[in-house]
């Protein structure tokens, strides 16, 4: 590593630390120029998929107008945080990608016809730096903007009959993208110390994607100091509650409601049922929705041999009909619950849809996210 590498780390580091080791809020002002929204439109600024109570800052406002086609953010923060800037109106949608601010001033420029999902460069962010730098931030980019068009242009073609095989090759390039951006992470930690970066990474691919084991492994390698800080401890509370979901762990016990309306503890161990596939869906989930014909046919082959499925709906309060209905419109046999608002599934941190866990008799979970193929195949040699 260069010097001046290591001495701007050093410096971002511990410039937000007080004389006895405690991160205290420093002022923060970012100003910018928004291409591509009229004056008088409000853009706003937050922690994106991390939750706000994770943040470690006070902003004066998180919207801001655009005046002469710029704005200006302002406020204070108790070390670098991840956040997205946003706009979304009834005809456009717009989330930045990730990028770090800091204390001080800082500058930035984005264009909402050409960065949608893109890390802006923000002068003044020597974090900002370095996750572009270090993390291959630009490459990942590329690749996952194409899986996203891809996804797009396969609903607005099939809508809620994708082709399975289309499915499992757009799945499996995600979840290459995935995997190097995890390797990336852990490599980085490791020899790079850049240890606010790791700390939002790790929290919003939680957030996103659900537990790994690596994101233990990568938040134990953060110095206790920033593991000590807010966004250090929900983490880390995080971590504990989602890792129940880890390969070889007993699946949880939640408090969900059946379709009578009566709420209950459901634990998924069952001597009775040799295998259990436990769906997290939502109403008007396109990729939920399309793996249910595939997965009709399974269960239809194999519930007398010792197979269930058990629907989980995290849809709003407000959509709870939705869903209620589209058990109906699709004709789905199997057992269903609902988790009113997301409560217990975001305690574990599931927030990507569909989530599939396949449970052994025993309660145990044996895999996470089969493809409906290798589920197949799993049940025939194991149901015979």
């Amino acid at each position: 590593m260069k010097k001046n590498t290591v001495t701007l780390i050093l410096l971002f580091l511990f410039s937000f630390q007080s004389a006895v080791g405690q991160f205290i809020k420093v002022p923060f002002i970012l100003k910018g120029n928004f291409i591509g929204l009229p004056d008088g439109k409000f853009i706003h600024l937050s922690t994106g998929y991390v939750n706000t109570e994770a943040a470690d800052w006070k902003l004066k406002s998180d919207s801001a107008i655009i005046f002469k086609g710029k704005f200006i953010f302002e406020g204070s923060l108790s070390y670098p945080h991840g956040v997205r800037i946003y706009f979304d109106d009834s005809e456009t949608h717009f989330q930045s990608g990730l990028f770090f601010l800091e204390k001080g001033l800082q500058n930035t420029e984005i264009d909402i016809n050409l960065q949608n999902g893109i890390t802006p460069v923000v002068k003044g962010s020597g974090s900002n730096e370095i996750f572009i730098k270090k993390y291959h931030i630009r490459e990942i980019e590329k690749d996952w903007l194409a899986l996203i068009d891809e996804g797009q242009s396969l609903y607005t073609k099939f809508k809620d009959s994708i082709p399975q095989s289309a499915l499992r090759s757009l799945y499996k390039k995600k979840e290459e993208n995935n995997q190097r951006k995890d390797s990336f992470l852990l490599k980085d930690t490791k020899t790079n110390h850049s240890y606010f970066v790791s700390l939002w990474l790790v929290t919003e691919s939680l957030m996103k994607y659900g537990y790994k084991p690596l994101y233990y492994n990568v938040f134990n390698l953060i110095p206790q100091s920033i593991r000590a800080t807010k966004t250090g401890k929900f983490l880390n509370d995080k971590i504990s509650s989602a890792s129940s979901t880890e390969i070889g762990k007993k699946f949880p016990v939640l408090l969900l409601q059946d379709t009578l309306g009566k709420t209950k503890q459901i634990d998924f161990k069952n001597e009775k049922i040799k295998y259990t596939l436990i769906d997290f869906w939502y109403s008007h989930c396109g990729p939920c929705i399309a793996q249910f014909p595939k997965l009709k046919e399974i269960y239809d082959q194999f519930k007398s041999k010792g197979f269930q499925i058990v629907g989980i709906s995290i849809d709003a309060k407000k959509d709870k009909e939705a869903w209620e209905k589209a058990i109906g419109k699709y004709k789905l046999p199997w057992l269903h619950f609902w988790d009113s608002d997301h409560t217990e599934s975001s305690r574990l941190s599931i927030n990507a849809y569909p989530t599939t866990f396949l449970l052994g008799s025993d309660g145990k979970i044996i895999t996470k996210n089969i493809e409906i193929s290798e589920l197949e195949k799993f049940l025939q040699k194991n149901l015979k």
